[in-house]
């Protein structure tokens, strides 16, 4: 009997592991959510649905509860869906009853969930990454001694956030003055990167020990927002860099890779590195590749490389506002069929795929506008 118990902090990424998991198999799912995030309570998804606090003062509890649930059902498989969901499970795993799937050590997550390691990864391992610096706040930040070495405009962000949370391209030595004064932006450390004008791609992967099992690149069309529909490629540098990456760090679990093409020299250049679950999983579920389904068997892929280098998708794929998809939630018994029939059920779903139709056409931050005003791409979400 197929129960699996997906643990993290991040709404959106706990909803893609729970519905890729769900689209495999028809298995009961819990939830254990940071605390703060009640509106997931309601969602169809998952059967039961529990808050607990992430960092460190519920950890006794969550070795109680988890080991409860196993006795109840011997074959529970905790599935973290973030860095955060890993690092707990990490801490107690020794502990746990229940079965874990594939994570990359506590060592090895805070190396890629570190922009400044990865990018001292990327330039140790020979692979492409922008140029960068390290400082340890906003107001170390010189415009002029950045954009003489960097050029302009250049990027700065912290280096432990996700969903381009606190991301701002700097074109100008004003705009630069601005975030220095914007007494809102705390983020500390930050990374100063070289802005490479282009288009966004994104590699994903799986790697059992150093060996690639599964891995798949994926492009948005334009105008490369959240909503923009996905294409699976087929790009042979990047699929050489999954390789080289797990076999240099020994990794062991999932990964999602930020990268961005120069439109000038067609030069790919890595720019982060996520080890968890990626907000468009549910896309490669569609196109026939649902990672989630490699991680929990990894054995049935031993040996090979699971890909997929054709296919269209979206993010978000409620029939409400993909009506065709109407006709897989009813006549399709695949994991297609399977995933828009959840989507169809799941409240929780229909919301985040109305949000995001909202940010789209009524909501651009002013940070966006100014970026858009000037030609410049804006970064997506993974």
């Amino acid at each position: 009997m197929h129960a699996f118990l997906v643990v993290g902090t991040a709404r959106a990424l706990v909803v893609q592991a729970t519905l890729a998991l769900r689209a495999h198999v028809d298995a009961e799912c819990g939830v254990i959510v940071a605390k703060g995030t009640k509106v997931m309570r309601f969602s169809s998804l998952w059967s039961r649905y529990i808050e607990m606090d992430f960092n460190g003062e519920d950890d006794e509890k969550f070795v109680a509860l988890v080991n409860r649930m196993a006795a109840h059902c011997p074959g529970l498989l905790i599935v973290p869906a973030d860095c955060d969901g890993t690092r707990l499970t990490n801490r107690v795993r020794e502990r746990l009853t229940a079965g874990l799937v594939p994570t990359p050590n506590t060592a090895t997550l805070n190396r890629f969930d570190d922009k400044w390691s990865f990018y001292q990864f990327c330039v140790e391992a020979g692979l492409n990454a922008p140029l960068s610096w390290l400082i340890d706040s906003k107001e170390g930040l010189d415009f002029q001694r950045v954009a003489a070495s960097l050029g302009s405009p250049f990027v700065v962000k912290p280096l432990h956030e996700q969903g381009s949370k606190g991301v701002r391209v700097i074109r100008s030595e004003a705009a630069c003055v601005r975030l220095v004064r914007d007494e809102t932006y705390q983020h500390a450390p930050l990374i100063v990167q070289r802005f490479i004008r282009g288009s966004d791609l994104g590699l994903n992967l799986l790697a059992i020990d150093g060996t690639i099992r599964a891995a798949a690149v994926q492009r948005r069309l334009q105008p490369q927002d959240e909503v923009a529909p996905i294409q699976f490629i087929h790009n042979d540098y990047l699929l050489d860099c999954a390789h080289q990456i797990a076999r240099a760090s020994a990794y062991t679990g999932i990964m999602n890779i930020d990268a961005r093409m120069d439109e000038a020299t067609g030069t790919i250049y890595l720019l982060e590195s996520n080890p968890r679950v990626w907000r468009s999983m549910a896309a490669s579920v569609w196109c026939g590749l649902n990672f989630m389904a490699e991680l929990i068997e990894p054995d049935k892929s031993a040996g090979s490389m699971r890909t997929i280098t054709d296919g269209y998708a979206d993010t978000f794929h409620h029939p409400f506002f993909r009506p065709r998809l109407f006709y897989h939630a009813f006549s399709d018994s695949s994991d297609r069929g399977r995933l828009a029939r959840l989507m169809l059920r799941d409240p929780c779903t229909l919301g985040s795929s109305a949000m995001a139709q909202w940010r789209k056409h009524f909501a651009r931050p002013p940070d966006m506008l100014e970026r858009e005003a000037n030609g410049q791409e804006t970064p997506t979400a993974h």
